[in-house]
Formats: structure tokens, sequence, C-alpha cells
């Protein structure tokens, strides 16, 4: 073969070359485009890799015998979780609330922090009860879920009105 016709081989492989790096950087630029085929690509490869790895586990992982769990520490004892309008959250022990008598001012645990002028005052939206080894979900408007511990709550049966606490963000 002369000189002029490998040459003219090698232009067409490299130009081979070059589009199929286009359509590559196309097909990559699509992807960064929809989370859908982020999602695909990302699935396919979790089950090649599971049909390639998956097998069941040799060993057994059991605690040892003095190992103490921290909820065996704490003592499994009934709550009231209240979430207000504005988000904030507080636990109190079943036993600081008290039954509402004719007249009264309402349960003492109901308490919530005072708004100023401008601000709306806080109210309760959410009352429910539960055990302090539960655990709390809380669900975002965006899909995304929390999970908390309810003894881990902070516990405000000790003051009147919630001055701060955490809040629940979506």
């Amino acid at each position: 073969m002369r000189l002029y016709q490998l040459t003219g081989l090698e232009i067409d492989k490299v130009r081979a070359e070059y589009r199929a790096l286009l359509e590559r950087i196309k097909d990559l630029l699509d992807i960064l485009a929809r989370e859908a085929r982020v999602l695909t690509i990302i699935k396919s490869e979790l089950m090649a890799i599971k049909e390639k790895y998956a097998t069941a586990r040799l060993t057994n992982l059991m605690p040892e015998e003095g190992e103490i769990a921290i909820e065996d520490l704490i003592a499994n004892e009934g709550v009231i979780i209240t979430l207000t309008h504005n988000g904030l959250l507080k636990r109190t022990n079943v036993s600081s609330y008290r039954a509402q008598r004719r007249g009264g001012k309402g349960v003492i645990g109901m308490a919530t922090r005072e708004g100023s002028p401008e601000e709306e005052q806080d109210f309760i939206e959410h009352l429910f009860t539960a055990s302090t080894h539960d655990y709390l979900m809380f669900f975002t408007n965006t899909g995304r879920a929390y999970v908390e511990r309810v003894h881990e709550i902070p516990d405000m049966a000790a003051l009147p009105k919630v001055a701060a606490s955490p809040t629940c963000s979506s």
C-alpha cells in the first residue's frame, strides 16, 4: 500500500473515533439531564453486584455477654409527644399530665411558646402517645424520612413554656 492510502485509513479511524466520542458525550449529557436514567443505571449496576457477590452470611453477629444497650438504661415509660404549628417538638411523661376539670385552663403539659404581638401564637397541631423505646418517623413533603428515638426527644415536663425546642423541618 502506498503512504497516502495508509494515511487515509488512519484519518477514517480518527473520524470514526471522533463520532463515537460525540455520541458518548451526548449520551452522558442525557444521563445527567434525566434523574430517571441515573436511577435506572444505579439499579442495574447494583443488581449486577448483587448477582455477582450475593451469598448468605457465613458468621452470626451476636452481642457479647456483658454488652449493654442504651435501651436497657432507659425506663420504658409512656410519654406524650406534642408537635406545634411552628414545628416545635417535645415529650412529656404521662404522669405530668393531669385531668382537666370543669372551668380549668387545660393541661399544664399543653403550654406552648408565647408569640410576640407581630407573630401569631403557637398552637398544638399533633398530640399522640408513645413509649420511650419507640421510634418516631418524620416524613417531609419531598419524600424524605427521618427516624428519631422517642427517648432522644427533649423532655420538657419541667418547663411550663417551651423556650427552645428542635424544629421539624421539611
